[in-house]
């Protein structure tokens, strides 16, 4: 006996063939198959089952989907079978109850996912808002340094560098890392600018003084010349050595016995001192650039 039983069920077209090796055979098959669907979807499902019934069996079913979709859909199917089958034999009819296994099979369809990744962007540039120097205005003397600092908000800036300029480099100079020397008295700006082309900036005052002498030193403060005509020689040094004048008038006190040959020296040279006559008398170091600081060497002619 065949029995071909077909449902439609969400669009799902089922046939189902039993072939039962038995003499006058009543199936009884009630099927109820609730489908979940999470997501509508279109597909066309072939299902191809084949079971065999001997006296006592468990049913299996074979399901073949194919579902040409583009997207993840779970479908979940329960069928529950349950067959009730008479066997009349040729002396005496006897009825069975065909105890059937209840199958449930859980679907998951291959899909296709595509996937957009999205185009990578650049990161926004943080542009400069705003440049604070460590000081607004300095004093600094001649041949002095100082450094001058510079701070950039936001700290997030993408571009923190930053350029200095001097407006008077024969007053005072600038590095590229803030330092600033004085070179000669006068008034110069320094202008820290941004790199990033903001347009921030700042600015800082410098005053350069000049640096005076504080002592003038000797590398001798007695000498003797023991001859007529004698020459002898003393250094003379400024302090501190960045004095923006470093001229020194040299002149003795009596020419008659001792004369100076040169009136004025560099700061460290030498001035050269003759004898006139036997005697004593003392030669003054004077610093030129009117600090008023001096030295006193005593000089001895002895012929």
């Amino acid at each position: 006996t065949t029995t071909i039983e077909t449902s439609t069920v969400a669009d799902t077209t089922v046939s189902e063939t039993t072939t039962v090796p038995v003499s006058e055979t009543t199936v009884t098959e009630t099927t109820t198959v609730p489908v979940t669907e999470t997501t509508t979807v279109t597909e066309t499902t072939t299902v191809t089952e084949t079971t065999t019934v001997p006296v006592t069996e468990t049913t299996t079913v074979t399901e073949t989907t194919t579902v040409p979709v583009t997207e993840t859909t779970t479908v979940t199917e329960t069928t529950t079978v349950t067959e009730t089958t008479t066997v009349a034999p040729t002396t005496e009819p006897t009825t069975t109850t065909e105890p059937v296994t209840e199958v449930t099979t859980t679907e998951t369809e291959p899909t296709t996912t595509t996937v957009t990744v999205p185009p990578t962007t650049k990161p926004d540039k943080v542009l400069v808002s705003r440049i604070t120097l460590n000081t607004k205005s300095q004093t600094i003397y001649t041949g002095k340094t100082f450094r001058l600092k510079a701070t950039v908000s936001p700290t997030k800036a993408t571009n923190k560098g930053v350029q200095y300029i001097s407006s008077n480099k024969k007053v005072a100079t600038v590095t590229s890392t803030g330092y600033v020397k004085g070179i000669r008295p006068g008034t110069a700006y320094i202008t820290v600018k941004a790199k990033d082309g903001s347009g921030k900036y700042a600015k800082c005052k410098i005053t350069v003084k000049q640096q005076k002498a504080t002592s003038v030193k000797l590398s001798s403060k007695k000498v003797k010349i023991y001859e007529k005509g004698g020459k002898i020689k003393v250094k003379a040094t400024l302090t501190p050595s960045n004095v923006y004048n470093k001229n020194i008038n040299v002149k003795s006190n009596n020419t008659k016995i001792v004369k100076v040959i040169t009136s004025s020296i560099v700061s460290g040279k030498y001035a050269t001192l003759k004898a006139v006559k036997k005697g004593s008398t003392t030669v003054k170091f004077t610093a030129a650039d009117g600090s008023k600081k001096y030295a006193i060497c005593k000089v001895t002619a002895k012929k």
